[in-house]
């Protein structure tokens, strides 16, 4: 590799565009794990929490896909649910670093701009990450940019696509000077943990609800506990997960509390409520209208593009002339499947490093950031 490679995204010539970000399951790995299993498939590729839900869709084992649902609660929603910076440990910590670390090079990128001074991050994260990042950021007074959510109110809050469309300003004293004040849109594409449904027609949001979470008795934590051993092994057989669904006893109170869960089903990127797929929906087309403007640019980091409308709207969009795309891969291997899920085009600028991985810290290093470090070969990531 080239010692003095540069792979950073050139701040100059895009910080006057429509800016949008599309974080994945990367930025957040160390609090919870991506869908990536160990188990492999019959090519010899790794199984993910996708691909071995619809296999035992596609071959009716409705026992593994519920013991699947299970895995993916305890390992990947139920330690989003309970994670806080402040009790947390050292590992999980940095991952809200990581996210300070994101935020401030944001900062930096709309501070050049002298008007428009808004930003989207669609992301597919469950978490509250950004959120935790942004109070620890206003306590150190390193962030002076409002963090929209699309949620108002006050006894409670409530959410709504069109609080997206808001702009605030910051008046003179006397009202003879007002600034527009520079903006973070944060849009939930597959839900969140800490959504909850009030009725037919609303969305509430507390960050510090933690009624979602399901208890499970002692018989089914034995049988999870099994059958996450075995998809995380790389030499097990699917075979060997058939002496897992003799505990299933009590599986049916389990999936009824599962499929309330204000989440997108990762095996079918759908939600189980109507208002939460209405949400959905309208937070796809308000995607899809962002990359259509005008001298727009996306940049996406820790994301497969496993969700087939997510992937069809990037697809879409690319008819946009204007539109600049930078796709981060974590590994090469990851480029070359992301590669295969997009026609050739001049509109994508693929991310990756030679022999080396791109985690959130090595992107904030040396991809995203207004100073970006060179890569060197004592690269240590």
């Amino acid at each position: 590799m080239d010692a003095q490679k540069n792979v950073s995204i050139p701040f100059a010539e895009i910080y006057d565009k429509n800016i949008n970000f599309l974080i994945g399951s990367g930025a957040s790995y160390g609090i919870a794990p991506t869908l990536e299993l160990k188990i492999k498939q019959s090519d010899g590729s790794k199984h993910t929490v996708e691909t071995l839900g619809k296999y035992f869709e596609d071959h009716n084992k409705t026992e593994l896909l519920t013991s699947l649902f299970m895995h993916y609660y305890v390992e990947c929603v139920k330690p989003i649910l309970h994670f806080n910076y402040h009790s947390a440990a050292g590992e999980q910590r940095r991952v809200v670093e990581e996210y300070k670390s994101f935020l401030k090079s944001i900062k930096s990128l709309l501070d050049r701009k002298k008007e428009n001074k808004q930003c989207n991050i669609f992301t597919t994260n469950y978490d509250n990450c950004f959120v935790q990042a942004v109070e620890l950021l206003y306590r150190e007074n390193a962030f002076d940019i409002n963090l929209n959510d699309g949620v108002k109110g006050f006894g409670k809050r409530y959410l709504s696509a069109r609080n997206f469309n808001t702009v605030q300003y910051e008046t003179s004293p006397f009202r003879q000077h007002k600034m527009e004040i520079t903006q973070v849109n944060l849009i939930h594409l597959h839900g969140s943990i800490f959504w909850k449904k009030e009725d037919e027609l609303a969305i509430s949001v507390d960050y510090n609800d933690k009624s979602s979470d399901i208890d499970l008795d002692n018989t089914l934590k034995t049988a999870i506990n099994d059958f996450s051993i075995i998809i995380s092994d790389d030499t097990a057989k699917l075979e060997s997960l058939e002496s897992c669904i003799q505990f299933l006893v009590d599986e049916e109170e389990f999936i009824e509390k599962y499929k309330k869960l204000p989440i997108v089903n990762p095996t079918k990127w759908k939600f189980q409520e109507t208002v939460f797929e209405e949400h959905y929906y309208q937070m796809l087309r308000y995607m899809s209208y962002e990359l259509e403007k005008e001298n727009s640019v996306l940049i996406v980091f820790g994301f497969s593009f496993a969700d087939e409308h997510i992937l069809n709207i990037v697809k879409r969009s690319l008819s946009n002339p204007r539109l600049e795309i930078y796709i981060c891969c974590f590994t090469e291997a990851e480029e070359v499947a992301i590669r295969a899920k997009f026609s050739s085009t001049d509109h994508v600028v693929y991310i990756s490093l030679p022999g080396k991985k791109l985690c959130f810290e090595t992107f904030n290093q040396y991809v995203f950031n207004e100073k970006p470090k060179e890569l060197s070969e004592e690269l240590p990531f």
